[in-house]
């Protein structure tokens, strides 16, 4: 795979951006039109053996040999490894349908890439073609569009990679963003105003409204999925716990209080709890609560690490 120089900007602001919230627990040649999808790979994996029934199952990235890959952990506490590779990869997220994992990868310290893959029968797409530090993908909630960070703005693409354009860029890092689930706005970080707080922008007619403000960091905003709620994990205490807002900016509530790291909180398909990693009990380990912090569970337990839980969405 080829390995192109890319511009500097946003780029090592970015390097660190990313790699503290993976990282917490633990040739050039001419540059392409990042829009052109004509590099991308097509290639088939070994397929996996997984149900076809998921209800109530998670994917997560799990430390496997000092890399980062791709599990998914059943309701029964089975477990099934996606990816098996020599490269670290991040922020996994289940289709609205069900029927494809997206994620990205990191190929290089230059080069980071969105794939998508079908973990049924071993079909993967790389739908960005790695000239760029790309990270972070999130779905649409029809399934059409993928969104990411691209070096520190916000950009969308087709499911294909096709039509890729940016769609939101401020003076600051702007990414680790989630789409509504109306589809109408999308949930950011941005440090435009000097420290990461989470925004909604609408895509429909460009406003930005900012929900959180705090001299703490605030990240990893995930939308109810009533379009209600927003959670998100905050260092504002000096570590970093889970906490909840309305989308208006009101009812802001802690879920989470303790000295350790809680973090990348993700809500049930039905709103009910709330799946999150922390180092609680040492290493980094995902659990869940419901979605009032209550009814504290444990669903990993392993010698590494697990992190960046989502759920099934059905």
């Amino acid at each position: 795979m080829k390995i192109y120089s890319v511009q500097i900007s946003k780029t090592l602001i970015l390097i660190g951006f990313s790699l503290l919230l993976l990282f917490c627990c633990s040739g050039c040649g001419e540059q392409p039109n990042p829009g052109d999808n004509s590099e991308i790979e097509e290639k088939s994996l070994a397929p996996v053996l997984i149900p076809a029934q998921l209800s109530g199952s998670i994917v997560f990235i799990s430390e496997q040999s000092r890399r980062m890959q791709v599990m998914v952990q059943l309701e029964d506490g089975t477990r099934i490894q996606i990816t098996e590779d020599s490269v670290d990869h991040a922020y996994p997220h289940w289709s609205p349908d069900g029927r494809e994992l997206i994620f990205h990868s990191h190929l290089s310290s230059s080069s980071w890439v969105i794939s998508r893959v079908n973990p049924f029968n071993g079909e993967s797409s790389q739908l960005t073609d790695g000239s760029t530090l790309d990270a972070g993908p999130f779905w649409s909630p029809d399934g059409n569009q993928i969104g990411f960070d691209r070096e520190g703005d916000l950009w969308l693409m087709d499911r294909d990679g096709n039509n890729q354009e940016v769609v939101f860029s401020s003076s600051g890092m702007d990414g680790h963003a989630d789409w509504s689930p109306r589809g109408d706005q999308i949930a950011l970080v941005s440090d435009m105003d000097g420290n990461p707080e989470i925004y909604i922008y609408s895509l429909e007619n460009g406003q930005l409204m900012r929900i959180t403000d705090h001299p703490g960091g605030d990240w990893w905003p995930d939308w109810s999925p009533d379009g209600r709620q927003i959670v998100f994990k905050s260092d504002r205490d000096g570590d970093f716990d889970i906490y909840r807002i309305n989308v208006d900016g009101t009812g802001l509530t802690q879920l989470t209080e303790n000295e350790v790291e809680d973090g990348e909180p993700d809500w049930s398909p039905d709103g009910s709890q709330i799946a999150f990693e922390s180092n609680r009990d040492g290493n980094f380990e995902i659990y869940t609560m419901d979605s009032d912090g209550k009814n504290l569970q444990r669903l990993t337990d392993q010698a590494s690490h697990d992190l960046m839980p989502s759920w099934y969405p059905k």
